[in-house]
C-alpha cells in the first residue's frame, strides 16, 4: 500500500516498536526519512538504546541516493527478491495480529503528561509565591497597627488619668 511497516529491534530479541508510517519511500521519501529519523530520537530518548542502522527491502537506486543523506544513521538496502519470504511471512504474522503500534497509551501520552506537569508545577509556583506575598502583606498590615496602638497607648493612659482626675473634681 501507500504506507511503510517499521519494526525497531535488537539482534537478541526485544522488540522495541512495530508501527506503520502513513509515507512510503515511492511517493514521500523526504516524510519518510523524517518519520524513520523521529522514529530513531523516540527510541533513543525512551530506552537509551541508539539506532545502530536501518535496513530497508526492495529498495530503487535513486531512492536510495535520495534516503541516504537524509535518514541518520547508517543505511543498508537488500533487494526485494532475497528476502521476500521472511520478511512478508513475518511482517504478515505481525500486522496480522492487529498490532500497528507496540507504543502503549501512556508512552504516547509522556509528552502532553510532561507538559500537564510543567504547567502544573508553575501554576502551583504561582500559587506558593502569592500566598507568601499575601501572608507578607497581611503581616505587614498588622505590624503597622501594632506600632499605632503602641504610639496611642501613652495618650490613651494620659486621658484615662485626665478623666479620674475630673471625676474626682467634679
Amino acid at each position: 500500500g501507500n504506507d511503510t511497516f517499521v519494526i525497531v529491534a535488537e539482534k537478541s530479541g526485544p522488540l522495541y516498536v512495530v508501527r506503520t508510517l502513513k509515507s512510503h519511500l515511492r511517493d514521500q521519501p523526504d516524510q519518510l526519512a523524517t518519520d524513520i529519523n523521529r522514529t530513531m530520537l523516540y527510541i533513543h530518548q525512551t530506552f537509551g538504546v541508539k539506532v545502530a542502522g536501518v535496513w530497508m527491502m526492495g529498495v530503487s537506486a535513486e531512492t536510495q541516493v535520495i534516503l541516504s543523506p537524509l535518514i541518520h544513521s547508517p543505511l543498508h538496502f537488500s533487494g526485494e527478491e532475497e528476502h521476500k519470504d521472511d520478511w512478508m511471512r513475518s511482517s504478515d504474522s505481525l500486522h496480522g495480529k492487529g498490532v500497528p503500534n507496540l507504543i502503549n497509551s501512556t508512552m504516547l501520552r509522556a509528552p502532553q503528561l510532561r507538559m500537564l506537569a510543567r504547567v502544573a508545577a508553575v501554576i502551583t509556583g504561582m500559587l506558593a509565591l502569592s500566598a507568601v506575598l499575601i501572608g507578607s502583606g497581611v503581616e505587614y498590615v498588622l505590624h503597622e497597627a501594632q506600632k499605632r496602638i503602641d504610639t496611642l497607648e501613652p495618650k490613651l493612659v494620659k486621658l484615662r488619668e485626665r478623666e479620674a482626675r475630673l471625676t474626682t473634681i467634679q
